[in-house]
């Protein structure tokens, strides 16, 4: 668990540290026991604002100093750019922790097999990860661990750190009896990783026609007590400051530090919704400054094919940011001219807001290829084997889609299953919206080799001369000779009757995925995804209280294979936007349950357009990009955007909480739209 023990013997860190774990027959012993578990503390310094966690005269939460990982990127000349421009603005935006609030709680079980293998069973994000990491822990090798992944009621993320599993194998291992977990919401929350804060300094220089020249940014991560996937949420980060927008020159820096607060990680966005935060609202007030309309500045820098990024990169694929905004335009536009035309009730201002995002798809610059097994079972079925993790996102049945397809196979014939480390292939972590693209294509190339199987055997099978064949229902046959039908689980038969199993391995890796860590450069993603937002709100002036009554959303998706999917998809990174920008915060010690946790409810859910931008992603699985991040991009700052809009002022940290409203708003009346 690399710097975090999975039990701690001489310091806690954070109030949710473990220090012991209590085991009994019965849930009611285990928390009899609890009460009697006696610990010693001696009092060390806190430290709780990543501000002064870098300070001289703060004491070292780890070892090695507070300073959890930094990264830089330039390019060009930054003074050049801030010289050349003619309106330079500088903002300094926050973001909090913020739970990840799935339904299911972490709950699993341990156990030793028939093998005398440990076996845990319990909802994660990476099943290989936990494997490793697992082994690691017991000191055992491979064949000597085995993680199953069920069914899990919600990840976002938050099941990407190893978490419950650790415990389980630790108990197991130790008792050689089974054992079960099952965290409290309190215990989830107070456990658990979160969404990292930020603290975002930035610098925008532009030249009176709207012409983006210079992006200077020094952001500060709270990545509270320990180390977890800060690493890869920060590099994320550090490429998408920029977003999606041609600047000349740059100058980004990020620093992570430790804190004394719950550690944070992954969460859906991975860095970015924070850094798209601070750069979309930080446009739209330069281009009140210059007096230019915030879709128009957008259009003029939004990045082409023909466009070079910070790392060196020309985008593969389609670069689709200009066709989102166009399509965006006449909702912005429409929304405008009804808030221009409304007769307001007294008190309650309206505003439309628009921002837009980007999102390279997979790991940044790490080779992680996706692998999947597919194979014609007994009884004629199309099976699927890969370790994805079914988190409720509807994985399963767009690679059974994806599988049926790519082999002209009846869907309802089909069948994947996963995430079991013992008989699965590893594809790597479910995160960073890979899945489709990575493990999609996996299953192509598998099927690829499958059909070619099933066309080599035909011939002797048939009897005769096979230049293609086909499937429908339960039956195989050769192309255009629909008399020729065989049932599949007779082929089958007799193929296994000649010696051959028709199973196949594939992976897929992109090629040249890489990046420098010393200068940043190389090519991070494969392909990259786009999306523009407008939100209208209505802001009660006596309250502060906050209405977002509409948003509509324009998603580059490459090709929407299960478009019902992708929309759900949409739908819930908007209501988590909204979340994010009006209600969520987690504050150590105080949030141990949703009572104390607000959340948006479905009452609150605004009216919600969605617009595919559908163009075939080249090298992506019938061209289809991963859709489950990028859209929570845009909402947070749409909203903020609206709420400048129709207030006069802008705020720079969120959530926006209505008893911090009213006053800032009696300061601006005059300047209310």
């Amino acid at each position: 668990m690399k710097d975090q023990p999975v039990l701690c013997a001489e310091r806690v860190r954070f109030p949710g540290d473990p220090v012991a774990l209590v085991i009994a027959e019965a849930e009611e012993q285990a928390e009899q026991a609890m009460t009697q578990v006696r610990v010693d503390y001696d009092p060390l310094p806190v430290t709780l604002d990543s501000l002064d966690s870098l300070k001289e005269m703060i004491s070292p939460i780890h070892p090695a100093g507070n300073l959890c990982a930094e990264k830089k990127l330039c390019s060009g000349d930054i003074a050049l750019g801030f010289e050349e421009s003619d309106l330079i603005l500088r903002g300094v935006y926050q973001t909090p922790f913020v739970e990840h609030a799935y339904l299911e709680p972490e709950a699993g079980i341990g156990y030793i097999d028939e093998q005398g293998r440990i076996t845990v069973i319990a909802g994660t994000q990476n099943p290989f990860v936990v494997h490793q990491e697992v082994m690691q822990i017991l000191n055992l090798q491979p064949d000597q661990v085995r993680i199953i992944q069920p069914t899990t009621g919600g990840g976002f993320g938050g099941k990407q750190d190893l978490a419950i599993h650790a415990l389980l194998a630790l108990a197991a291992f130790k008792l050689r009896t089974p054992v079960k977990i099952r965290y409290s919401r309190r215990e989830s929350m107070t456990t658990t990783s979160k969404r990292h804060p930020y603290w975002m300094d930035l610098k925008v220089g532009a030249r009176k026609d709207g012409t983006l020249l210079s992006i200077q940014a020094h952001y500060i991560a709270n990545t509270g007590a320990y180390t977890g996937n800060a690493p890869p949420v920060f590099a994320r980060s550090l490429f998408h400051i920029p977003g999606p927008y041609f600047f000349p020159h740059l100058d980004l820096s990020l620093k992570g530090v430790f804190t004394n607060h719950p550690s944070a990680g992954a969460m859906r966005g991975f860095g970015v919704p924070q850094v798209t935060l601070a750069l979309e609202c930080h446009l739209d007030e330069l281009a009140q400054e210059l007096g230019i309309d915030p879709w128009e500045l957008r259009y003029r820098n939004a990045l082409t094919a023909e466009d070079i990024l910070p790392t060196g990169q020309r985008i593969p694929g389609k670069v689709e940011m200009r066709r989102c905004l166009e399509a965006i335009k006449p909702y912005y536009e429409e929304l405008e001219r009804a808030k221009r035309n409304k007769n307001p009730a007294e008190g309650i201002w309206h505003g439309v807001g628009l921002a837009a995002g980007m999102y390279g798809i997979g790991f940044t610059g790490v080779r992680f290829p996706g692998r999947a097994r597919v194979s014609l079972d007994e009884d004629g079925t199309l099976v699927v084997r890969t370790a994805v993790a079914d988190l409720g996102q509807g994985v399963l049945t767009t690679l059974s889609q994806i599988a049926a397809d790519g082999l002209g196979f009846p869907v309802q014939r089909t069948q994947v299953f996963c995430s079991d480390t013992l008989t699965d292939p590893d594809t790597g972590p479910t995160s960073a919206s890979r899945q489709i693209y990575f493990t999609g294509n996996a299953v192509l190339r598998g099927l690829e080799k499958l059909r070619s199987s099933i066309l080599q055997l035909a011939p002797q099978i048939f009897e005769e001369s096979v230049a293609q064949i086909s499937f429908s229902d339960e039956c195989i046959f050769i192309e255009g000779k629909p008399q020729s039908a065989m049932p599949l689980a007779e082929f089958v038969r007799m193929a296994r009757e000649k010696g051959v199993k028709l199973e196949v391995e594939e992976e897929y890796e992109p090629e040249d995925i890489r990046i420098d860590p010393q200068t940043g450069k190389g090519r991070p993603y494969p392909a990259y995804t786009f999306a523009a937002q407008v939100a209208e709100v209505a802001v009660h002036e006596k309250t502060g209280k906050i209405e977002v009554r509409q948003v509509v959303a324009v998603q580059d998706v490459g090709r929407a294979i299960n478009p019902q999917i992708v929309e759900g998809q949409i739908q819930g990174c908007i209501m988590m936007g909204i979340g994010w920008a009006l209600k969520e915060i987690f504050v150590p010690g105080k949030t141990e349950s949703f009572a104390t946790y607000p959340l948006p409810r479905s009452i609150e859910a605004p009216e919600i357009k969605i617009i595919l931008v559908e163009t075939s992603e080249p090298g992506a699985p019938f061209g289809a990009k991963g859709v489950g991040e990028c859209p929570i991009l845009p909402t947070a700052p749409a909203i903020l955007n609206a709420v400048a809009r129709a207030t006069g002022v802008r705020f720079y940290e969120i959530p926006l909480r209505i008893r911090r409203f009213p006053s800032s708003l009696k300061r601006s009346n005059s300047l209310a739209v």
